[in-house]
């Protein structure tokens, strides 16, 4: 999986909403995906249907710590990133949890709808 992540700028220069795309493979077994796979609970992707997830928020920003080299800064806790926004809302918290998971390589869950085959839009984070 990988993360892009990008603002809203306002015609004034002033950054606005930050989005989040999480792209990934379609896993080729239902409820099974393994390393940087996506799966619908009870089905596999069908053809066509889009591989990133999206999510948008006015209240959401992001802070990584990068090597020279490109690569995020790990201590005793994992990667060293910050999603932060209204002092930690819960809106926060679920953003978190998703870019660790991507980041950690580990399993996350998502409730999502696909808009126009274009994106998976993320509607909540469990």
């Amino acid at each position: 999986m990988k993360i892009m992540v990008n603002h809203d700028v306002a015609s004034g220069g002033v950054p606005g909403a930050t989005a989040m795309f999480v792209y990934f493979q379609a896993a080729p077994q239902a409820a099974r995906p393994g390393p940087g796979e996506c799966v619908w609970v009870d089905r596999t992707f069908r053809p066509g249907e889009p591989e990133v997830l999206w999510i948008k928020s006015p209240q959401i920003e992001f802070a990584f710590q990068l090597m020279g080299d490109g690569s995020i800064v790990r201590d005793g806790t994992g990667p060293r990133l910050n999603v932060e926004g209204s002092r930690w809302s819960a809106e926060a918290r679920k953003w978190d949890r998703i870019v660790r998971a991507v980041m950690s390589g580990r399993p996350f869950e998502v409730m999502v709808y696909n808009s126009e085959n274009r994106v998976m839009v993320i509607t909540d984070v469990h």
